[in-house]
């Protein structure tokens, strides 16, 4: 008898993805994980026909009232899961299912594995600037190599993942941050390569959400390391103030300027001090 500490959630966050999902439905209900599955289907208020595909699946259905994003799908996800091991997978088709037993097989000593999209899978070229400038950035931050930083296909168990659920966004960088917090905080990641097809149906993410990439970069960064900021910041005021110091020294007439842009400099690194021990605190809270 297969017992319930040994329970796989499998979360499938969906929006207006007709076209895919029953097929991702079928695949991942004939496999065998050798131990309880349970299947969570998130509707994030889809408005095409997507309800109707999934009311008659095997599994747990959440709806959303309205489109709430990619990441509170994943959260609304985590939190109805009874599964001490929750796996997430895209329900555009783009992965293949079989794919989350080649994951699961890599999660003993890890606490989150990650399907790493490998050369030969389908990419779209504009995205890829973005997805390489914040994959650049969480690497800085967690002073690690990310072979992939935002991939939609991973396993991680649910005690480490719930500890973070509130700093998580509800948009398509939940991905991100969930793994640079992961290992801003010690955890072991591991990286599977996996193949990636063209996703069915039409995608809704557009060009002008490389917005939402910088937002995102500008968010890791002040929850994880602000003082990544804050120092050059500061650095770069004072080294200006030094400079003009140096010229009223050589006039013998300090200019009120000077003093002010000495004194900037100074206060952007100790109000730099009191964001990083804020974005501390608030990294510790809830856990």
């Amino acid at each position: 008898m297969r017992d319930k500490e040994s329970t796989l959630t499998i979360i499938i966050p969906v929006y207006n993805e007709e076209k895919s999902i029953a097929k991702v439905l079928k695949e991942i209900s004939s496999l065998d994980f050798e131990r309880s599955k349970e299947i969570i289907v998130v509707d994030d208020g889809s408005t095409d026909n997507t309800r109707a595909f999934i009311k008659d699946a095997n599994s747990k259905i959440i709806h959303h009232d309205f489109n709430k994003g990619y990441g509170a799908s994943i959260k609304s996800g985590i939190r109805a899961a009874s599964g001490d091991v929750i796996a997430v997978i895209d329900a555009d088709g783009q992965h293949n299912p079989r794919d989350i037993i080649k994951l699961l097989k890599e999660l003993n000593g890890y606490d989150m594995v990650v399907g790493a999209r490998s050369r030969e899978s389908h990419k779209v070229l504009w995205r890829q600037p973005g997805r390489m400038l914040i994959g650049w950035v969480a690497g800085s931050l967690s002073r690690t190599h990310i072979p992939d930083i935002n991939s939609g296909l991973r396993i991680f168990k649910k005690d480490v993942v719930s500890k973070y659920l509130h700093l998580l966004p509800n948009g398509f960088s939940l991905s991100t941050t969930i793994t640079v917090a992961l290992l801003k905080d010690g955890y072991n990641i591991n990286y599977v390569p996996i193949k990636v097809n063209k996703r069915q149906g039409k995608s809704t993410l557009r060009f002008f959400d490389g917005f939402r990439v910088l937002l995102s970069i500008i968010r890791l960064i002040m929850i994880f390391s602000p003082l990544r900021i804050f120092i050059p910041a500061s650095l770069s005021v004072l080294m200006v103030g030094g400079y003009l110091m140096v010229v009223d020294m050589i006039n013998l007439n300090i200019q009120d300027i000077t003093i002010l842009v000495i004194l900037a400099g100074m206060l952007i690194f100790f109000f730099g001090l009191i964001v990083d021990q804020i974005a501390h605190i608030r990294r510790e809270l809830k856990q």
